[in-house]
């Protein structure tokens, strides 16, 4: 019997401002004479310890920047990169559908957020606050629990939160890394928007529903 709906963040309940971040980012490159392309380079290095919680957002951020090679500058355009990326993220709107299978599934299920962010729960709870659909049971984010997906360690922290089994929880996401890490646990797995070896491929967000009344009946 499933009692809990686990569900990922960013690129499967709303989109992430991917592009504005590269744009953003361009253009603070070209202006301060950085080689195109280096703060994502360095972001990929500091990224882990931003997600486990072992480093500050804005702590990280200005390290990014200084070893991009903004030096004195580092502080200033930090500065800058935060409020762009709050204007940016003000402005995430849901996927179609998401909202009113959420409500579907409140009524039947617990559900929760599995997020790998530097935020904390209260300010990921904000971020969804502000999209209508601060109704989760719990939100779980990396920065707090100190682990991020795919480990094993994430999932079963949600899953020992509800006291539930694996076979009686879902994890629904569109990263098959993420996936994967899910099925080794144990979890039933829906994809959606990318179809890989998962236990359902939802095509889009509300045919969650449907394989969920279908497992109901088995």
């Amino acid at each position: 019997m499933i009692k809990l709906i686990i569900f990922d963040a960013g690129e499967l309940l709303f989109p992430l401002p991917r592009k504005l971040w590269a744009e953003k980012l361009d253009k603070l490159e070209k202006k301060y004479g950085i080689p195109k392309g280096s703060c994502n380079r360095v972001w990929y290095e500091v990224k882990p310890l931003i997600m486990s919680g072992e480093m500050d957002y804005l702590e990280a951020q200005e390290l990014i920047f200084k070893k991009a090679g903004f030096g004195d500058h580092a502080r200033k355009v930090t500065r800058e990169w935060i409020k762009a990326d709050k204007e940016f993220r003000n402005k995430l709107r849901l996927f179609k559908g998401v909202k009113e299978t959420l409500l579907w599934l409140k009524q039947k299920y617990k559900i929760a957020v599995l997020s790998d962010t530097h935020k904390t729960e209260s300010e990921k709870r904000e971020g969804l606050k502000h999209m209508g659909i601060d109704i989760f049971d719990k939100v779980f984010c990396s920065h707090d629990l100190g682990v991020s997906k795919p480990k094993p360690e994430a999932y079963q922290k949600v899953l020992d939160h509800f006291y539930v089994k694996s076979n009686e929880a879902v994890f629904v996401a569109h990263d098959a890394k993420e996936l994967e890490g899910a099925k080794q646990v144990g979890l039933i797995t829906i994809s959606v928007k990318i179809d890989c070896s998962t236990d359902f491929y939802a095509r889009k967000f509300s045919d969650i529903i449907s394989f969920l009344r279908n497992r109901e009946k088995e």
